[in-house]
Formats: structure tokens, C-alpha cells, sequence
């Protein structure tokens, strides 16, 4: 059963201890898809950082909570 790696040279199939580099790997297209990957990589990883944590959620529900308390009591 072979195994494949793909790396910044390409797609390697692995057997036992040998590597085989695809011919073509090298490409435009491949590298064009390369850095696509590492973009979307890259955006996803941006989106995942700026999204609340849960207790960043739970913090913000409570806090409006006692907004809501103090104005049903007309404190303010």
C-alpha cells in the first residue's frame, strides 16, 4: 500500500523508505494551487481568531441581563 506526502516540492509517493517525486509537481498550476491552499489557510485561521470565545458570549448575555434589570427598575 503506498502512501502519499505532498509538500512544498509536490506529491510524493512513499514506499518502504523511498520517496518518488511526480514528474509536474513543480508546475504553475501546482504551485498556484499551493499558495490558494495556504491563503484559505491562512483567512480561515484569521476568521477563528477574531470569533468570541464562549465565556467572552456568556459575559456579554449577563452583562446585557443587568442592562435590561436596571432599566425595567428605571435605575437607569
Amino acid at each position: 500500500m503506498s502512501n502519499y506526502i505532498i509538500d512544498e516540492q509536490g506529491k510524493k509517493e512513499v514506499e518502504g523508505n523511498f520517496e518518488i517525486l511526480y514528474v509536474g509537481n513543480e508546475s504553475a498550476g501546482y504551485k498556484t494551487q499551493r499558495e490558494l491552499e495556504e491563503q484559505q489557510k491562512l483567512e480561515e485561521d484569521l476568521f477563528n481568531s477574531i470569533l468570541p470565545s464562549e465565556k467572552e458570549i456568556l459575559m456579554a448575555e449577563i452583562e446585557l441581563n443587568i442592562i435590561n434589570l436596571l432599566l425595567e427598575m428605571e435605575v437607569i
